[in-house]
C-alpha cells in the first residue's frame, strides 16, 4: 500500500508540474487519499515556488545521485553528533526516522530537476540565508508522515538537534538576530518531543527508548549551547540563557520518567 500511495503522489506531482491538474483535480482523483495527499501536495508546491537557484549541471547531477544512494542505503544517513558511538537504542531510531523520509525523498526527487536540486541544497542553510525556508518545508513534511508517537518524537527530536547546529554556526558567524529567533524554533521541536512521547502512553520498551534518547540528547545540547552562551556578546546571552533552560527542562523530564518508568 506504501508503494502503490508513493506512485499516486509522484504522478499528481507531475500531473501538476506539468499543468495537466491541479491539486483539487488529484483529490478528486483519490478521495479515499485526500487527507494524505492534500498536505504533503501543498507542500510540494510550495518546493516548486522556492527561490530561484541555479546550480551546475555537474551539482545538480551529483546531488541527485547522492539522493538516491541514500534511498538505497541498509542504514540511514545520520549527522547527529552522537551517532558515531554503537548504541543500539540510536540504531533502532535511527531506522525508523530513515523509513520515515522515503516519501519526502519521493518529493525532492520529484521536483530536483525543476528547482535545481533546491531541497537538497537547503540542507545546509541557516536562518536568515536564502533557502532557508525550503528546508523547514521538508521538515513539515517529515513531520506529517504517518508513524506512531514515539516516531514523531523521534523526528521532532531530530529537528532540535539542527536547530542547536544552527544555533552555534550562526554564532560562529556573528549572526546574533537570527540565532536569537532560531532559539524559539529549538524550544518548539523541544515542546513537540515531549508532547509526543507523553501522547504516547508512557508505556513500552520504545517509549522507554526515546526517553532515553532525549535525556542523553538534551545533555549534549546543554553542554554546546553553553559554550555559545560564553562565545556571544552581552545581547544574545538572554536569548542562550533561555536556549539552556529549555534543554535543561527537557533533560530533567526525560530523566524523571526513566526514574518513574524504572528499570
Amino acid at each position: 500500500m506504501m508503494r502503490k500511495f508513493e506512485d499516486i503522489l509522484t504522478q499528481c506531482i507531475e500531473d501538476i508540474k506539468a499543468d495537466r491538474a491541479d491539486i483539487e483535480d488529484c483529490l478528486t482523483r483519490y478521495p479515499s487519499l485526500r487527507e494524505r495527499l492534500e498536505p504533503l501536495l501543498k507542500i510540494a508546491l510550495a518546493i516548486r515556488e522556492s527561490p530561484d537557484v541555479k546550480p551546475s549541471p555537474h551539482f545538480k547531477l551529483k546531488t541527485r545521485v547522492k539522493l538516491m544512494e541514500q534511498i538505497h542505503e541498509k542504514q540511514a544517513v545520520t549527522k547527529w553528533p552522537w551517532s558515531r558511538h554503537n548504541n543500539p537504542i540510536r540504531q533502532m531510531l535511527q531506522r525508523s526516522r530513515f523509513s520515515m523520509a522515503r516519501i519526502a525523498i519521493v518529493i525532492v526527487l520529484t521536483f530536483s530537476a525543476l528547482v535545481g536540486s533546491t531541497v537538497y541544497a537547503a540542507q545546509d542553510s541557516l536562518p536568515g540565508d536564502v533557502l532557508y525556508p525550503v528546508k523547514l518545508v521538508t521538515e513539515q513534511v517529515i513531520m506529517m508522515l504517518r508513524g506512531d508517537d514515539v516516531g514523531r518524537a523521534e523526528r521532532a527530536l531530530s529537528f532540535a538537534n539542527r536547530r542547536v547546529t544552527e544555533i552555534e554556526a550562526l554564532a560562529e558567524e556573528g549572526r546574533l538576530q537570527d540565532l536569537i529567533m532560531d532559539v524559539e524554533k529549538y524550544g518548539d521541536a523541544l515542546n513537540i518531543t515531549l508532547t509526543r512521547i507523553e501522547s504516547g502512553g508512557g508505556k513500552g520498551l520504545a517509549t522507554r527508548d526515546i526517553t532515553a534518547l532525549v535525556a542523553e540528547t538534551t545533555a549534549e545540547h546543554l553542554s554546546v549551547l553553553n559554550n555559545v552562551y560564553n562565545m556571544v556578546p552581552e545581547e544574545a546571552k538572554a536569548a542562550m540563557t533561555t536556549a539552556m533552560e529549555k534543554a535543561q527542562m527537557a533533560h530533567e523530564w526525560a530523566a524523571k520518567r526513566l526514574e518513574q518508568m524504572g528499570p
